[in-house]
Formats: C-alpha cells, structure tokens, sequence
C-alpha cells in the first residue's frame, strides 16, 4: 500500500470522515444532510453516498478518552470495507494530530494483511493508495 499526503480532497472520489463523538461539524461540509444517524461513537461507522455517487465513510472516533484506540477503529473500517475501494481511498485528516494520523495509517495497514498469505495460492492483491488529506505537514514521518 502506497500513502500520499495531499491539501486538498477530491469530494468526486471516496474517501474516509473521521468524526469525533457529537462534533459532527465536519460533516455538514462535505454531505447535504442535516442528521445523517450518526453521533461519532466510538469505533463505528456509516456509509453514505456524495453527490457524484461515491462513497463517503463516517468514522467515528468518540471521546478523547478512545485516542488510544484509533488503530482498531481504523483497522475495523480498513478490513471491513476495503473490498469496495477502487484503486485508492482518502482520508480527511485535517482534524487529527500527527499521532492520531499515524493511529489511521497502521489501522488501514493491519488490515492489509491476510493470515496464511503465504499457505496457498491467491489472487495477486490490487495496488492501493491511500491519501490523507491534510493542510498542516506531519513532523514525524
């Protein structure tokens, strides 16, 4: 899996909104729905679609207490999920800390892995690229 800063998200593409518990701000940016049944608690999540039909994953990272936790949710969301990621996925990152978005790059990369991958004979795995969109650079990457 390849990861790719970017400052701008493309809202045409899918891509990943992660949502702290009741601060769902964020939300209403990117989706013209004004209560979407989703409140951000912990390690649950919602699809729903853009306007251009792609898919916008809600994430949601609960209270500050849950930081701790993040690989899992996104590892949760990751392994769930990704069958229906094309070639390339983004993830808003712009309200995450350097550690919070290290926390979601090894969540996504735990679900790459597959038990037995070397015991038998597979599919050869698609290519994905992951962008995590944020204006502020990470330091310690």
């Amino acid at each position: 899996m390849t990861y790719k800063h970017t400052k701008a998200l493309d809202t045409t593409k899918d891509f990943i909104l992660p949502c702290r518990k009741d601060q769902l701000d964020t939300i209403k940016e990117f989706i013209p729905v004004e209560n979407p049944d989703f409140d951000g608690s912990f390690s649950t999540y919602q699809l729903l679609y853009g306007k251009t039909g792609n898919r916008i994953y809600l994430i949601g990272l609960g209270e500050d207490k849950h930081s701790a936790q993040l690989e899992n949710t996104f590892h949760k969301l990751a392994f769930e999920t990704q069958k229906h990621w094309d070639k390339s996925i983004q993830v808003y990152a712009e309200d995450l800390s350097d550690d919070e978005t290290k926390k979601a790059v090894i969540g996504i990369e735990m679900a790459q892995y597959e038990i037995g991958e070397f015991k038998s004979k597979k599919k050869k795995p698609i290519p994905l690229q992951c962008h995590f969109q944020r204006l502020k650079i990470l330091k310690t990457f």
